[in-house]
Order: structure tokens, then C-alpha cells, then sequence
């Protein structure tokens, strides 16, 4: 619980998405969007699946998530699943 409350490292959450921002050719709002989910990784260490349908995430499109990333949505859905597991494992 603690790593909910304290966020992660930034590297760490610049990690979670490193391969997946290599392997996709990404134009500008996606990888506005997915700073932005970085970002609220670093503060709050989760980001609920539902939270990226919501405020500040649907300001880039106004569908969210599966707006930006009609085909990798649920690659990202699961990149921020294992991060929710590991933190729970670790708190």
C-alpha cells in the first residue's frame, strides 16, 4: 500500500513502457498520453484501467485509452496489470 501512496520511481515507470513504446511507431498525442500515464505511475504507483477513461486521460482523445490505441488498448491494460501485482507483492 505504501508504493500506492509514495508513487514509483520515474525510471521505474518509464521502464513499464519502454519496449512497448519501441515497438510501435507513435505519433505525438499517443506518447503525450502515455507520459501522462508514466506521470501518474510516478505519483500515485497504480493507474487503474478505468482512470484511463476518465480526466486527464481522455483529453487527448476523447474515447481515452482505446481511442489513442484501438489495437493495443489491452497490451496496455496488461503492462499496468503486472504493475499493479508487483506492487501489491512488494507492500
Amino acid at each position: 500500500m505504501i508504493r500506492k501512496i509514495v508513487g514509483l520511481e520515474p525510471s521505474a515507470a518509464k521502464s513499464v513502457f519502454a519496449d512497448f513504446i519501441n515497438q510501435y511507431q507513435l505519433n505525438e498525442k499517443q506518447i503525450q498520453f502515455l507520459n501522462k500515464v508514466i506521470d501518474h505511475l510516478t505519483h500515485n504507483g497504480v493507474v487503474e484501467i478505468q482512470e484511463l477513461f476518465q480526466q486527464p486521460f481522455t483529453f487527448f482523445h476523447q474515447s481515452g485509452v482505446v481511442g489513442l490505441f484501438p489495437n493495443q488498448a489491452e497490451e496496455i491494460r496488461d503492462l499496468l496489470e503486472s504493475v499493479k501485482q508487483n506492487v501489491s507483492q512488494t507492500a
